[in-house]
């Protein structure tokens, strides 16, 4: 991956101030991903027996979700339940990671095998559950009733190597441990503050009031 460019990075410095102002503690580190923090925060939510919602636009984080969870891209308003990922994807959430690893995804730089798409992957996943268990198939795959799976069983055969360089992008690791990571504590919000990070960013009076109301 090439490094962040300047103006990416000072967005990530606004996000981090923008949070401060709310209090809400922040998370980080120079030795895991933001993907990998985020899992360590939903198995500390599971171990006490709380929901966790991830609040992103990344598919590769349905992964986490447990029963009760949720994945939440706030942009588009798509909320989604283990149940909601099984009816999009086609697989379960723990089936996630090795679905990208088949398809790719561009977002994370991860290959994929090229031409095998998410409803192609799904059905070799609801067939053989992982991706071990589709290689171990790659002579019955032909066999399968969907259209293109000779196709696919040679695509599979001939892209082994990307398949096992994706399967190592894809998984999380969510025994990231959170004492290691720098961490801010919670806090009240610093309305104050917040308003001044506003007018310095530009924002319209109408977001000012709304935030100013949902933070009193």
């Amino acid at each position: 991956r090439d490094p962040a460019p300047p103006e990416l990075k000072a967005q990530f410095g606004f996000c981090r101030e923008f949070i401060r102002c709310l209090g809400i503690p922040e998370y980080a580190s120079d030795a895991y991903e933001a993907d990998d923090i985020i899992g360590a925060l939903v198995v500390h939510a599971h171990a006490q027996n709380s929901p966790a919602v991830s609040l992103t636009a990344d598919k590769v984080l349905a992964q986490l979700l447990g029963p009760n969870d949720l994945w939440w891209d706030y942009a588009r308003q798509n909320r989604m339940s283990p149940k909601g990922v099984e009816k999009k994807f086609g697989v379960r959430p723990d089936q996630i990671a090795d679905l990208l690893a088949l398809t790719g995804d561009k977002v994370d730089n991860i290959p994929g095998i090229p031409g095998v798409g998410i409803k192609t992957a799904a059905n070799l996943l609801c067939k053989y559950q992982t991706l071990d268990g589709i290689i171990e198939n790659l002579d019955h795959i032909p066999k399968m009733k969907f259209r293109g799976a000779v196709r696919t069983a040679a695509l599979v055969k001939q892209n082994l190597s990307i398949l096992e360089l994706s399967r190592q992008l894809t998984p999380i690791f969510s025994q990231a441990a959170l004492d290691e990571m720098s961490v801010t504590k919670k806090t009240r919000p610093d309305e104050g503050a917040l308003m001044e990070f506003f007018s310095q960013r530009g924002f319209s009076q109408a977001r000012c009031d709304r935030w100013q109301r949902l933070i009193n």
